[in-house]
């Protein structure tokens, strides 16, 4: 989500308004079904343990995961009968992000080792090269194919280079299509991959009915006004998903349900902390900040702002819950929370958007995300009640 936000800045900049409201759909578009290619393994994986399945098997269901998605891509492109420029774009930024899918095998294994800080510089060096080609060809040629097929063919030479590095520190990289390891991942992981469908859904829903209404410019000042909020949602996942997760996992493992509990809410208050500090913020500098950094005036939004910033604030707090119930394996409580939230948010935010443009997509953010936060902190608040009554 940073990637993609760096990356509609400079299409601003240096191609246009209209041609980054293009950008912004193909990567609302791919990223829902990279989430197919992804199939929420990284989650699982990280928190193995145990390794009860071997990298080869998560490998293998990799690319099983990603041949579907491109399966995927290309009937949607073929039912919506886009333009061969559109196609262009969708395709190339789907397999740039195809390409970091793979990478992001190697990096949940390293994350499973305990070794996040390798995959970090690796991830660091990654995002430079990716975001370096597609700046240099942007401002050169004024277009978005070029950029973005360059930036493909650097994310493939990422990939590349996580192969070589794998198997000089850690052994021959092999991928293992284990019909039954795949099955039983497959079986372990939809709930996983189901959730980040409704969420990716939910996240982008607001670009995908603009787009409807034939309004690139639209889809390019809501894209750039959720930005800092996707910023913020992308930290929060990151720190709370990433080293603190495992930690979590590690403490859940022991069946201390009170250090459990205690290590959350502690999580919980530093999240509330960061969302209030994230409000102020925006408040204070948001809108004059976003107009200076991309070069258009922003003032008419500012009531859209905060009432986007408000229901993304609250997904801070919706990150330290969603990974405990990970942890804990109470997928299936998130899914259901999900599901009632986008039954609720999904018609709802049709009618905001067809009737109010950007004003109505602003209000369906705060709409889905803070009920579906409290709906996440009940299935916490459940899910430990059940835990700590089984364990006496």
């Amino acid at each position: 989500m940073a990637f993609t936000a760096l990356l509609i800045f400079v299409t601003v900049r240096s191609v246009g308004l209209t041609e980054a409201g293009i950008l912004s759909y193909a990567a609302a578009v791919s990223n829902l079904l990279i989430v197919l290619a992804l199939f929420g393994v990284r989650v699982y994986q990280s928190t193995d343990i145990q390794e009860k399945y071997r990298f080869s098997a998560y490998l293998g269901l990799r690319t099983v995961t990603a041949g579907f998605a491109s399966l995927s891509i290309f009937v949607f492109l073929v039912i919506r009968g886009f333009d061969l420029y559109m196609v262009s774009v969708i395709l190339l930024y789907f397999i740039v992000f195809l390409a970091d899918s793979y990478a992001d095998v190697f990096m949940g294994d390293l994350q499973q080792k305990g070794k996040m800080r390798i995959a970090g510089r690796m991830r660091v060096c990654a995002f430079c090269a990716a975001f370096g080609a597609f700046v240099t060809a942007a401002f050169i040629t004024r277009t978005l194919i070029t950029p973005l097929l360059l930036t493909g063919v650097s994310a493939i030479i990422v990939y590349i280079s996580w192969i070589w590095f794998y198997r000089n520190h850690f052994g021959k990289v092999r991928v293992k299509v284990d019909v039954s390891a795949i099955k039983n991942l497959i079986s372990a992981t939809l709930p996983l991959v189901l959730i980040n469908l409704l969420f990716t859904f939910l996240h982008n829903a607001q670009k995908y009915y603009l787009e409807a209404l034939d309004s690139f410019e639209a889809v390019a000042v809501y894209a750039i006004l959720i930005q800092p909020i996707m910023l913020l949602s992308t930290f929060s996942s990151v720190f709370f998903m990433g080293a603190e997760m495992t930690k979590t996992a590690e403490i859940f493992a022991m069946e201390d349900m009170k250090l459990l509990t205690k290590r959350v809410n502690r999580q919980i208050l530093l999240a509330v902390a960061m969302a209030a500090a994230f409000m102020l913020c925006a408040y204070l500098f948001g809108i004059p900040l976003m107009s200076w950094v991309y070069g258009i005036d922003l003032s008419f939004y500012t009531r859209e702002f905060l009432l986007m910033a408000l229901g993304g604030a609250s997904t801070t707090v919706m990150s330290v819950l969603y990974a405990c119930l990970v942890v804990m394996r109470k997928q299936v409580s998130v899914l259901v929370c999900l599901i009632i939230a986008t039954a609720i948010s999904g018609p709802v935010m049709w009618v905001l958007v067809s009737r109010y443009g950007i004003s109505g997509a602003a209000l369906s953010t705060l709409v889905i995300f803070v009920p579906l936060t409290v709906f996440c902190l009940v299935g916490y608040r459940l899910s430990i009640k059940k835990q700590s009554a089984a364990k006496a």
